[in-house]
C-alpha cells in the first residue's frame, strides 16, 4: 500500500499571518528582554582618581564613592586640581552638582555639595532608593569674580560622570559626616594615593636594579672572554664593555631620581598627617 503525502499550500494569507506572528514575537522580546536580562546602558564610568578637564586649567576627579542602601544616600568625594603651576585661584571658583537617573533624565535627585578645602569637595545624593542602576551626574563650576580673569573659561562648561550601582560601592556603615571627618577623609585619600605612587616607584627601582645586575653579569662575561681574544677582538669587546658601563650609569641616575620622588612623597604623607583633626 502506498502512502500519499499531503502537500501544504503556502497561500499569501498564510504568509501574512506567519509574518505578523514573527513581528509580534520579536517586539515582545525587545520589550521584555531588559526585565529578564537586566537593563543595558551605553555609558563609560570613569575610574577613580582619573582627572577630567572642566575648563581652563581646572581638573576634577572622583576620589571616592560609597552608597548606603538602607539609609538611601550616596557620598562622593571630588578632587580638584590645576594643570599648570600658573594658578587662576581655586578659591575663586564655586561648584555645583546635579544628579539624575540615567534611565529617567526627567527626575532630578536632591543633592548637596560641601566644600572641605580648595582641593576637595564632598557630594551627597539624598533619598536614593536601591535599584537605581546608573546615575548621571553633572559637575559644573563658576568663577566667583570672573572680572578678575582675562576670560571666563568655565562659562557653559560641565563634566558628566556616570555611577553604576555595584556591590563595590555598597557600605552599610556609611554615614553623613561632619566637617572634621571630611577633612580626615581627604587626608586618608591623599595619603593612600601617595603610598600607591611610592609602591609604583619602588617597582621601577627594582626593575632598574635588575637591569644593572644583568648588565654587570654581561660585563663580567665579556671580560672573561677577553682572555681568549685577539687584540682586535679585545678592542671591540672594550667598546661593548664601555657601552654597558654607561648603561649602568643611566640606570643608577634613574634610581637616584626615583628615590628622590619617593622621599618627597614620604614627606608629603607626613605633612598631610599634620592636617588631620582629632575628632
Amino acid at each position: 500500500m502506498h502512502t500519499k503525502k499531503m502537500k501544504m499550500k503556502f497561500t499569501p494569507a498564510k504568509f501574512y499571518v506567519a509574518a505578523s506572528a514573527v513581528f509580534i514575537l520579536t517586539f515582545f522580546l525587545i520589550i521584555l528582554s531588559p526585565v529578564f536580562a537586566g537593563s543595558s546602558y551605553n555609558f563609560t564610568e570613569i575610574p577613580l582618581n582619573e582627572y577630567q578637564t572642566l575648563g581652563g586649567n581646572i581638573q576634577v576627579a572622583i576620589a571616592s564613592k560609597s552608597y548606603n542602601a538602607e539609609e538611601r544616600f550616596m557620598r562622593i568625594g571630588f578632587f580638584i586640581d590645576e594643570t599648570t603651576s600658573t594658578s587662576t585661584g581655586l578659591a575663586n571658583v564655586t561648584y555645583d552638582i546635579q544628579c539624575r537617573y540615567y534611565a529617567n533624565q526627567g527626575v532630578a535627585l536632591e543633592t548637596e555639595l560641601i566644600r572641605i578645602n580648595d582641593n576637595f569637595l564632598v557630594g551627597i545624593i539624598h533619598d536614593l532608593p536601591p535599584g537605581f542602576e546608573v546615575l548621571s551626574l553633572t559637575f559644573s563650576g563658576t568663577y566667583i569674580y570672573p572680572e578678575l580673569l582675562s576670560s571666563d573659561t568655565l562659562s557653559g562648561k560641565s563634566l558628566k560622570f556616570y555611577i553604576h550601582e555595584t556591590d563595590e560601592i555598597l557600605n552599610s556603615e556609611l554615614e553623613i559626616g561632619t566637617g572634621i571627618s571630611y577633612v580626615n577623609e581627604y587626608v586618608d585619600l591623599q595619603q593612600t594615593l601617595c603610598r600607591e605612587e611610592i609602591s609604583e616607584l619602588e617597582e621601577e627601582i627594582r626593575v632598574h636594579q635588575l637591569a644593572i645586575s644583568q648588565t654587570e653579569s654581561m660585563i663580567a662575561s665579556l671580560k672573561e672572554n677577553q682572555k681568549y681574544q685577539t687584540e682586535s677582538e679585545k678592542t671591540a669587546t672594550d667598546r661593548s664593555i664601555s657601552s654597558y658601563e654607561k648603561s649602568i650609569q643611566t640606570h643608577e641616575s634613574e634610581i637616584e631620581s626615583l628615590r628622590k620622588k619617593a622621599a618627597e612623597l614620604e614627606e608629603k604623607i607626613t605633612l598631610l598627617e599634620a592636617r588631620r583633626i582629632s575628632e
